[in-house]
């Protein structure tokens, strides 16, 4: 990394020095020298920019993947942003970081390179002196802004390992989440594993409790593609005789299957939440949870005895329960 940071240095001056120097020669003349120089030079600065910054990334690191053990962590929908900032800007190095401003910068400075030789003979004459230096320093900037964005958008060996899952689905499903009744604690739940400095992160999913039976009962969401939801596991724990109960909705079936401790296989259960919607899509992240919630609060409701409080909570879902 030294050596290539050396490398960048020493041609980012060659191309100062020598980018003066061959203006000032070229600005007294005329004809397609000069114009090849304010056009095709700028872009093999670019070019060669973007393959030094392409070049440096691929052979910053000989990368062997230890044996990653990966642990749960919580972050609450506040904090996902940060993280993903933090974690990109401590590996830099290792993971692929493009920006669209990385791509649009040398073009308008390249047109700005291109204009000088116009600008200069018939917009604004005293600038004429001075064309050997914008020129000079803009062939930097092209130089500079290339080499960060190669750079910046390549991947390597390690990227793999380092490169976040696509957090910002689960982070929507958790917003969505979060305004559907009786939904409390909400977290974006994800696996990392450690070693050293390092950590790898893999899994985004959602977790919601069910307000007034945290320690009891969890919807757990997996997102899918945009806007969408692709797996909603629902638990509630056990009471006396009773074992753990879960039930599982998934895009390619799109029906709760519910399950026991007598019934590992599970059965279909219907959606208790009144709706139009007769089956539920991927799309319909609000009304999976709300039946998700309704049936745990049914099962809680019929395994540990009518409360009013269930009652009430099965009403702001639109149900109108009775035990049995």
């Amino acid at each position: 990394m030294k050596v290539a940071l050396i490398i960048f240095v020493v041609e980012a001056l060659l191309v100062v020095v020598g980018g003066y120097w061959v203006s000032l020669v070229l600005s007294g003349t005329d004809g397609l020298l000069t114009l090849a120089w304010f056009i095709v030079v700028p872009l093999c600065a670019a070019m060669v920019g973007f393959y030094i910054g392409w070049k440096t990334k691929k052979s910053t690191v000989i990368y062997v993947a230890p044996q990653w053990q990966f642990e749960p962590v919580q972050l609450q929908i506040s904090e996902c942003r940060r993280f993903v900032k933090e974690h990109n800007r401590q590996f830099r190095r290792l993971v692929p970081t493009s920006s669209f401003w990385h791509f649009y910068i040398p073009i308008p400075l390249m047109l700005l390179n291109i204009s000088l030789p116009y600008d200069s003979s018939f917009l604004y004459a005293p600038l004429s002196p001075f064309i050997p230096l914008l020129s000079s320093l803009i062939l930097l900037g092209i130089h500079v802004a290339a080499t960060y964005g190669g750079f910046s958008a390549t991947s390597n060996a390690a990227s793999p390992d380092f490169t976040l899952p696509l957090m910002r689905e689960a982070v929507w499903v958790a917003s969505v989440q979060s305004r559907v009744a009786n939904i409390s604690n909400i977290r974006v739940l994800i696996d990392r594993a450690q070693s050293g400095d390092f950590a790898v992160y893999r899994n985004p999913r959602v977790i919601a409790r069910v307000a007034g039976l945290e320690s009891d009962a969890y919807v757990e969401s997996w997102s899918g593609e945009l806007r969408a939801v692709s797996r909603v596991l629902c638990r509630l724990s056990g009471y006396g005789s009773s074992g753990v109960t879960t039930w599982l909705w998934d895009s390619r079936d799109r029906n709760f299957i519910k399950s026991t401790v007598l019934d590992k296989e599970g059965y279909y259960v219907r959606n208790p939440v009144p709706s139009r919607v007769h089956e539920l899509g991927v799309k319909d992240v609000r009304l999976i949870t709300q039946n998700a919630v309704a049936l745990i609060l049914i099962e809680y409701s019929s395994t540990r005895g009518d409360s009013p409080h269930i009652n009430e909570m099965l009403e702001a879902l639109g149900i109108k329960h009775r035990k049995g």
